[in-house]
């Protein structure tokens, strides 16, 4: 009865271990696939290689700028125009412009390697998990319940307090008739059950003594023609002995 009463917090209950189940399989399945995470990392590394070479590209683009339009820093000359410096300045660009493209061109195939093998990872984890799923599903049984209304029980005082007065009450339900019956006073029907339990004993008294009695007589009958067969027996086998 309890069960249906908190049946709304059960299911909620419910619903959140099965969350937390969920939650414990991703993990313990990911654990079981540790180059997964060797994947990703190598993709993290590749990704920064190529953002340094990209920021690398930036800082010659910002410096050959400055020297084009007389920016003075500490690595341009402050002169405005193509000169020397600025010459140099737009090879090292030119430079790190192709080292970008190359980075790029090389670590992207590499990612997208490394992503296809992700993929067929998440695949198979991804199977594992259909699997055990099926199990956390059918997890609604009597027991779970059970387990769910004792795991609300311990963590809401409000639901345990108003639990153990739900028990109270149907134990009290169950013991009432018990308890009317000790308490009240003999009645009528008291008086006739006793009669009729008398009855019954004296019945089975008097089916008892019938039952002896006949079996006496029938002792006695027996002892009474005993020595009678005895002699009849005895000239029965001296018979048979003459005639042989």
């Amino acid at each position: 009865m309890e069960l249906k009463i908190f049946e709304k917090e059960i299911n909620r209950e419910l619903d959140r271990q099965r969350l937390a189940t969920i939650s414990e399989s991703k993990d313990e399945i990911k654990a079981g696939y540790p180059e997964l995470l060797k994947l990703e990392e190598e993709i993290q590394g590749l990704k920064a290689e190529i953002n340094g070479k990209e920021a690398f590209r930036n800082e010659k683009q910002v410096e050959y700028d400055n020297e084009r339009f007389g920016v003075k820093t500490g690595e341009t000359t402050g002169r405005a125009g193509i000169g020397i410096n600025a010459e140099k300045k737009e090879a090292q660009l030119d430079l790190a412009q192709k080292d970008l493209e190359y980075t790029q061109s090389l670590n992207r195939e590499k990612i997208q390697d490394r992503v296809q093998k992700i993929n067929l990872l998440n695949e198979k984890m991804t199977a594992e998990l259909d699997y055990q799923m099926v199990s956390v599903a059918a997890n609604n049984g009597l027991a779970a319940r059970i387990q769910a209304l004792d795991a609300l029980t311990n963590a809401n005082t409000a639901v345990y307090w108003a639990n153990l007065l739900i028990m109270a009450l149907f134990i009290m339900i169950e013991m009432a008739p018990i308890l009317v019956k000790l308490l009240a006073k003999r009645g009528p029907y008291d008086h006739l059950l006793d009669l009729y339990e008398a009855g019954i004993v004296l019945s089975a008294d008097e089916l008892w003594y019938k039952k002896k009695s006949e079996s006496e007589l029938r002792k006695e009958v027996f002892d009474e023609i005993q020595p009678e067969r005895r002699v009849a027996r005895r000239n029965f086998d001296l018979g048979l002995f003459h005639k042989k």
